[in-house]
């Protein structure tokens, strides 16, 4: 039951991920440019670096507002090598496992 939630919830988090691989494109074109302007030599290379860098900023900045309205359900921390659901993330997971939470507080029962 929790595979299948799991990759319930990884294909709800789909469009997120998609625009997050945008944002990483135009993050990467960008510090690759910026490499291209330090090691420029003629006028040609640097301002092909240069239109390559505001393009890779153009893109960014679309890519950000793409992710308005959309919903992350997990973030992943690649140097930790963890994923942590979201809020969202959580109530899609209760929902699709059909259930009110997936912890509960403990109840006493008069004993020690």
């Amino acid at each position: 039951m929790a595979d299948d939630v799991a990759r319930k919830i990884m294909e709800l988090n789909k469009p997120w991920d998609a625009i997050e691989r945008e944002v990483d494109a135009a993050k990467r074109l960008i510090k690759s440019s910026e490499g291209d302007l330090e090691k420029a030599h003629t006028k040609e290379e640097k301002e092909s670096a240069r239109e390559r860098r505001e393009k890779g900023e153009r893109d960014l900045v679309e890519a950000e507002k793409k992710k308005e309205g959309l919903t992350q359900y997990y973030e992943v921390e690649w140097d930790r090598k963890s994923v942590h659901l979201s809020h969202q993330g959580i109530s899609a997971a209760q929902d699709i496992a059909g259930v009110a939470a997936f912890t509960s507080a403990p109840t006493w029962n008069g004993r020690t």
